[in-house]
């Protein structure tokens, strides 16, 4: 599931969430959306879910990688994952959105998807245009204080996190490894998953927090037996440089995210490869460029 956001209008809380087919697979099938109407109550066991399967969602197209509103214009913003073959080898990520009051009613009719320029915002999901290459689902759609656009991604079985951003939603996007994982996760058949963003948890204005889920390889998941402290959510804190680029049509806010130095065993510390191009498959789209700089 995504991080959550909530609607500025109304007040409910609004996730996606991958709908899958056999647990055991993890076999997509569509994207599912969870709201909460009445978030505000502050006791959580009044709270009314509802849930309606996204229209727009299928075994091709999901839309449980990020959800932000709150921009003004009265709209929810998503960005989700197309699988582009049979083989599961070429995915890519694309961004769709919904106006408020349409995704309260469960009005899918009402979704739109950035077709780029000069197609603009087009009503066939097969018709977006790419943000950028990767398979990632369960992240954080968010806008940083410093003014940048950002999506926190890590897919099972990656050794990185890489942070994408945009001066603007619907881009130009690129992406950098922001964090490389443990190599001891490997060692003890564990891997990473799910990585978000928590910007309540951030103690200056140039700070990031990001979080990642640890599970386990194993049949039934038998490896967590005697051993739950494996199932928990890690947290990392970053910094954010600002780096304000001139020369085109107008100056562009670009961010520079520094890992902390962690003990071997906690992940380490990227220095100058941290602005390295993201791993192939995962990292900038053709003709892209990192929105990330060494200083």
């Amino acid at each position: 599931m995504v991080a959550g956001t909530v609607l500025p209008e109304s007040g409910a809380l609004v996730a996606f969430a991958q709908r899958q087919a056999d647990v055991a697979t993890l076999t997509q099938i569509g994207t599912d959306v969870v709201l909460i109407r009445n978030f505000s109550d502050a006791d959580p066991q009044r709270w009314q879910y509802a849930t309606s399967h996204v229209a727009a969602s299928d075994q091709v197209h999901s839309w449980n990688n990020g959800v932000l509103a709150g921009e003004g214009d009265g709209f929810v913003y998503m960005i989700g994952m197309r699988e582009n073959d049979l083989k599961g080898t070429n995915q890519t990520q694309h961004l769709a959105r919904i106006r408020e009051d349409d995704l309260l009613a469960f009005n899918w009719d009402g979704m739109q998807f950035w077709g780029g320029e000069p197609a603009g915002w087009v009503v066939r999901a097969w018709d977006a245009a790419k943000l950028y290459d990767g398979p990632f689902t369960e992240g954080t759609l968010a806008k940083h204080p410093l003014g940048f656009y950002y999506v926190v991604c890590l897919q099972a079985g990656d050794p990185n996190i890489i942070i994408h951003s945009a001066a603007s939603l619907t881009g130009p996007w690129g992406g950098a490894i922001a964090y490389t994982l443990p190599p001891d996760l490997a060692r003890y058949q564990q891997f990473a998953y799910a990585a978000k963003a928590h910007p309540e948890l951030a103690q200056a204005e140039d700070e990031l927090v990001i979080s990642y889920n640890v599970n386990c390889v194993g049949e039934g998941f038998t490896c967590l037996d005697g051993n739950l402290s494996i199932y928990v959510p890690r947290f990392v804190r970053l910094k954010v440089t600002r780096n304000v680029t001139a020369g085109r049509a107008r100056e562009t806010l670009h961010s520079a995210v520094r890992a902390p130095r962690p003990s071997s065993k906690s992940g380490r510390r990227l220095g100058r490869r941290l602005f390295a191009p993201a791993h192939k498959g995962h990292g900038k789209g053709a003709g892209e460029s990192s929105p990330y700089s060494s200083e």
